[in-house]
């Protein structure tokens, strides 16, 4: 598998599950927003809660990425907490799938090597039931326990790929 980090960062990617992570804690919706600029990427963690029937930017934590290895499936995230204070961590893409035309990337698995993060994303805030299961079955046969994946309040796993309903799917306005 190689990961085209141009197209992998052409759209924003929506948090459909994850384990428990500090920086997430309270929040309803989170997405992630990879910018790729000279062989650099940009990075954008968001977290909005959801009040009064509106998103609130909640938290953001900006960083940089680096590939480490050259099929780009390993890349260090450095995070900058606060000007002084800079957190790394390692971010392996497990699996991902793309469109029938192989154009952009759809969905995508991330896991930590020590198998304390697992993350499903999402272009939009749904993913097909096939293939949240095909990700939930390469986790645990990665060595992730699985049942500690928490889901946001406003994503969804939908019945199946056919049936994907563009109104389900909709990005909230943040």
């Amino acid at each position: 598998m190689y990961i085209d980090l141009q197209k992998y960062c052409l759209h924003p990617w929506y948090q459909i599950a994850s384990f428990p992570q500090r920086y997430t804690r309270g929040c309803d919706f989170t997405r992630a927003i990879y910018t790729y600029t000279n062989n650099k990427i940009e990075v954008l963690n968001e977290c909005f809660k959801f009040k009064n029937n509106t998103f609130i930017k909640y938290k953001n934590v900006h960083g940089t990425a680096e590939s480490l290895n050259n099929i780009n499936t390993r890349l260090k995230i450095t995070f900058n907490i606060l000007p002084f204070i800079k957190v790394e961590g390692l971010y392996y893409i497990l699996d991902i799938v793309s469109d029938v035309d192989n154009q952009q990337y759809l969905y995508v698995l991330v896991g930590g090597p020590d198998k304390d993060s697992l993350w499903i994303l999402s272009i939009n805030t749904c993913i097909p039931k096939d293939i949240h299961d095909q990700f939930i079955l390469k986790a645990k046969q990665l060595g992730y326990d699985t049942n500690k994946l928490e889901y946001d309040n406003f994503t969804k796993v939908i019945p199946n790929k056919l049936g994907l309903n563009k109104s389900e799917c909709k990005v909230p306005i943040l």
